[in-house]
């Protein structure tokens, strides 16, 4: 054991006499603390003189040393006097790189200077002239840059930035700990000894606070976290049943509950219920001391109208001309208690640029299949058949009388025939019972029974509206191909694709009228057909634009078009989404440095989308969907979460992307429902749970998700690690990892951005050597964040670990190092309950 550290543990012995737990405790005085400083004095002017000497410098030069790649504790003899980075030096001053890479222009934070013939550590005295955040010390010698100064606290800091004075004038240092950070309140305790260095404008600890105020802080921090999630889930009231609901004693607080069903889950009678009365029967009456009756929620007008009731009505986006019949099978749910149905039929397609048709009229015959295999004819006037002239849309079918419960799944048969061809569009989900036979001639109709032999082609042709009595909300959607989807979603359980479709299909009806390569200025050129459908939406969501910017249109351009396209919606409540960004990657959109913003839409696009954010005449809200998929606001690029690209060509989502949008929780239907006079607002999407940014909104549980945390092992193989080289470590499985953001080829965890706490423990277990330095630490980006260093006390295995919190923008990337001295290469030892590196949101 070396003399410092003898001195150290003598002066900061547990008892007053070393070893004897009787004498009392020991408080250490200036009598033991002194000899300790001299040695430490001494051992640094060494280190000066000669352990990192580099040689001599001239200080007019202009320059600092090393270029730029000086290493931490390189020192320099001031050979020839001058000013460098605004700070003369003299003749004989040593300069000391404060950081590794310290820079070749710059003095503050990078280097400290050691005047010539000056003391290294300066004895001092906070004797309470200060205040608890404005320390003053009183020292034998003045105080210059890069000097040490060694002080013992008289009371603890509070909260905020702490800063020290010495000898009551000069500049006014503030403290930081070794790290960087300002001191966490109560980590300068009383009577804590502290030695740090003058550096720049900040007095930077050699040791640091006391670990226990940085605990307490990280327990009160959690207390509270734990005591809001308890918060939050007295308030999230959500029940299976109608009978569960009714036994529930429901906080006088909640004003809106979800029910999962009504007799059992997911039977298709859930749905949200008010306790405000708004016209309807009461359903249900909570029980306990807040018992009120509860009511089915309705939808804005809080009336019944003939409308959208069911999902998925799509318009045809292509045509063949080639084939004359098509047979299909279109997959649907009832978003409310249908007793009667009609259908409407399009004769006309849109081709991506205009609505447009087959020069030819076509005959439609049409069933619905409820439940599977049970067929009731659809008429019109009468007829089992009707023919729709070229670019026209049919007139509503029959009113036809069926029960088909809310929630339910069914399916309409439709039989198309025509001279000049058959018109489709791309969103069969053959997987889950759609298909279609279609060919020139001598396909049969099957609208009343019969197997449709699927000819394998991703096309069907099915009613572009279901309507019905409702009172509830149904969603008209205009976009572009991140809405159509065709080619770049895949149809989830629901049978649907598509940002909006997938968000509002499991509790609203829709007809979506969004085609590929479409702009809004093609929209306000060619509209009509769609329009007409409008009718029997009470809601329309826009989420186009892309197509426009990357064509050049200006944001005015494009938000003019927008205010055109709102007009034609009077009777609409309308939202907007957000755009989300264009880019090129040279590696496949993994990462966010890889990508190339698109130069041509970018400015325009961010000047749209801050337009839409500000609010827009004429439109009730928005959806931030380009927050959730841009990797900062405005930055231009994709996120890229490991293993996970959320795009393959820079402009249109993955499978991937459309589920991280939909679990993202973003576009939420609770925002088109009402109860009496009470509107709801959008729920909180789970990137604004994350940033604590829900003021004022209902937090969806589906937006709470999984708590993003990790936590890999070496599972039991051991790492050799050469002696005093930096290593990183690696790790061999994952025992969880909840958003799949750990990359074990690369050892490194990029999370999505957050707050987290990380924790990283080696076990070293051969040739560990008596009083050699350790290292651990957690590399941000490759650069030293955290670390911890440990010098063993004899030979035998030692553990070290480092502990600490983070802030990640959700392109930052952490890993764990170690550093370890000492004669002989080193072994990390695999054993899972020892080594492992873990973490968890905060």
């Amino acid at each position: 054991m070396g003399l410092i550290s003898q001195l150290g543990r003598y002066a900061w012995r547990k008892w007053k006499l070393d070893g004897v737990s009787s004498s009392g405790p020991n408080e250490p005085d200036t009598v033991d603390i002194f000899p300790f400083v001299d040695a430490i004095d001494q051992q640094v002017a060494a280190i000066a003189a000669a352990g990192n000497f580099r040689g001599e410098w001239s200080a007019s030069s202009g320059a600092f040393p090393g270029g730029g790649t000086a290493t931490k504790g390189d020192t320099w003899l001031v050979t020839t006097a001058g000013t460098t980075g605004g700070r003369f030096f003299a003749v004989g001053d040593r300069i000391v790189a404060l950081i590794d890479n310290a820079s070749a222009t710059g003095f503050g934070g990078n280097w400290g200077v050691i005047p010539a013939n000056a003391k290294t550590v300066i004895p001092g005295e906070d004797t309470g002239e200060g205040t608890a955040n404005a320390i003053h010390v009183t020292t034998e010698d003045a105080v210059t840059a890069g000097m040490m100064v060694f002080f013992t606290i008289f009371r603890a800091n509070g909260p905020g930035p702490t800063t020290v004075q010495f000898n009551g004038a000069g500049p006014v240092y503030t403290i930081k700990t070794n790290s960087g950070n300002d001191p966490a309140e109560g980590g300068l305790v009383a009577g804590l000894s502290v030695l740090g260095i003058v550096s720049g404008a900040t007095f930077r600890l050699v040791n640091d606070q006391i670990s226990s105020a940085i605990v307490a802080a990280a327990e009160a921090a959690q207390a509270a976290a734990e005591a809001a999630a308890a918060s939050v889930a007295a308030l999230l009231s959500i029940y299976d049943t109608e009978a569960a609901a009714s036994a529930a004693e429901i906080s006088a607080l909640v004003h809106a509950v979800r029910l999962n069903g009504g007799l059992v889950a997911g039977d298709g009678f859930g749905g949200l219920y008010v306790d405000q009365p708004n016209g309807r029967p009461a359903s249900f009456t909570s029980s306990g001391a807040t018992a009120r009756a509860w009511y089915r929620a309705i939808d804005a007008r809080g009336e019944s109208r003939n409308g959208q009731i069911a999902t998925r009505s799509v318009i045809p986006g292509f045509s063949n001309t080639t084939n004359k019949q098509i047979m299909s099978r279109t997959r649907h749910f009832a978003r409310d208690q249908v007793s009667e149905i009609q259908l409407l039929y399009p004769n006309w397609f849109h081709n991506g640029n205009t609505e447009t048709g087959i020069d030819g009229s076509i005959t439609v015959s049409a069933s619905i299949e409820y439940p599977v295999g049970e067929f009731h004819q659809v008429t019109w006037g009468g007829a089992t058949s009707t023919a729709i002239a070229d670019r026209t849309t049919s007139a509503p079918s029959d009113m036809l009388a069926i029960s088909i419960p809310d929630g339910a799944e069914f399916f309409i048969r439709t039989y198309s025939t025509s001279a000049t061809g058959i018109l489709f569009s791309a969103t069969e989900d053959s997987a889950r019972g759609e298909g279609a036979e279609f060919g020139s001639s001598g396909i049969t109709d099957k609208t009343m029974g019969g197997t449709i032999a699927d000819s394998g082609t991703n096309a069907v042709y099915g009613p572009c509206a279901i309507i019905g009595t409702t009172s509830k909300p149904s969603v008209f959607v205009i976009g572009d191909s991140r809405e159509s989807a065709a080619g770049f979603d895949t149809p989830n359980y629901l049978s649907v694709i598509g940002h909006v479709a997938r968000a509002v299909a499991p509790t609203c009806a829709y007809i979506d009228v969004s085609r590929g390569g479409e702009r809004l200025a093609e929209f306000v050129a060619s509209h009509a057909r769609r329009i007409a459908l409008a009718q029997y939406c009470s809601h329309v969501v826009i989420h186009m634009g892309i197509n426009d910017f990357t064509a050049g249109q200006t944001s005015a351009g494009a938000l003019a078009d927008l205010d055109t396209v709102i007009g034609l919606l009077p009777n609409q409540e309308v939202w907007l989404g957000t755009v989300e960004p264009v880019t090129t990657s040279s590696d496949g959109w993994s990462s966010v440095s890889g990508q190339t913003i698109d130069a041509t839409s970018n400015s325009a696009r961010i000047s749209y989308n801050n337009t839409v954010r500000s609010g827009v005449d004429g439109v009730a809200g928005y959806f931030d969907i380009a927050d959730v998929f841009e990797s900062a606001r405005d930055s231009g690029k994709w996120k890229a979460p490991a293993g996970v690209p959320l795009t393959s060509d820079g402009t249109h989502q993955t499978l991937a992307g459309y589920q991280w949008g939909e679990q993202s929780g973003v576009i939420s239907t609770s925002s088109f429902f009402v109860g009496g006079a009470l509107k709801f607002p959008r729920f909180a999407s789970a990137q604004e749970v994350r940033e604590r940014r829900v003021s004022g909104l209902p937090i969806d549980p589906a937006a709470l998700g999984l708590t993003v945390a990790f936590k890999v092992t070496k599972n039991a193989a051991d790492q050799v690690v050469t002696t005093g080289a930096s290593t990183k470590l690696t790790w061999a499985a994952e025992a969880f990892d909840t958003v799949n953001a750990f990359d074990l080829v690369n050892a490194r965890w990029t999370p999505p951005a957050g707050r987290y706490r990380l924790h990283a423990q080696v076990y070293v277990t051969v040739n560990v050597v008596d009083a050699a330095q350790f290292q651990i630490r957690i590399a941000k980006n490759g650069a030293t964040a955290a670390e911890y260093v440990l010098r063993p006390s004899g030979t035998s295995a030692q553990s070290l670990a480092i502990d600490a919190i983070f802030e990640a923008d959700g392109d930052d990337y952490f890993e764990a190092w170690v550093n370890l001295g000492g004669t002989g290469d080193k072994t990390v030892s695999g054993d899972v309950t020892r080594t492992y590196f873990e973490g968890h949101a905060i």
